[in-house]
């Protein structure tokens, strides 16, 4: 029965990040600590209580989330479509709120408005805490096809705060 999912079951998936603010005082960006922390400036915690997914909630989630390339007829993962659809089905509870204190509801749209790293985290959060395998599979070509798009995403990404900084 082990290999069964308890919906009943809950679990944690939790980080530390700090807001990276301008001359104004705005919010312009995020910091997060790796696993030894970082050296300045006090961060704060992330926490959020989660359910486990079926197999056929996520293929759900995964097909709902996905497009076919019609060249060569593979689905591509839209990880801006996925990652708020995997938040919004399976997050519980957080402790977000907003700038007067009151708590932010687990929304597509409020996950919408914000920044795509934190959105990331979360979701790398709950990659750990379920046991998604760091390296995908080669003989799964859809799941490769979701992979090399996210690794040049971040490459994107890297080069683009590299420019910035």
């Amino acid at each position: 029965m082990g290999v069964l999912v308890d919906k009943s079951a809950t679990f944690e998936v939790s980080f530390h990040y700090r807001l990276i603010k301008n001359e104004e005082g705005e919010t312009v960006g995020v910091a997060f600590a790796d696993d030894e922390g970082w050296g300045g400036g006090e961060y704060i915690e992330f926490k959020s209580l989660w359910v486990p997914a079926t197999h056929e909630e996520m293929t759900f989630i995964r097909e709902e989330s996905s497009v076919i390339n019609h060249i060569n007829e593979k689905a591509i993962l839209l990880l801006k479509e996925f990652r708020p659809r995997l938040i919004c089905s399976f997050c519980r509870e957080w402790n977000l709120t907003d700038d007067e204190g009151y708590p932010l509801p687990i929304t597509r749209e409020v996950i919408a408005n914000m920044f795509e790293l934190f959105v990331i985290n979360i979701v790398e959060g709950w990659k750990k805490a379920t046991g998604v395998p760091e390296k995908i599979p080669q003989d799964n070509s859809w799941e490769n096809i979701t992979k090399d798009i996210f690794k040049e995403f971040l490459k994107l990404m890297t080069e683009h705060f590299q420019q910035e900084g």
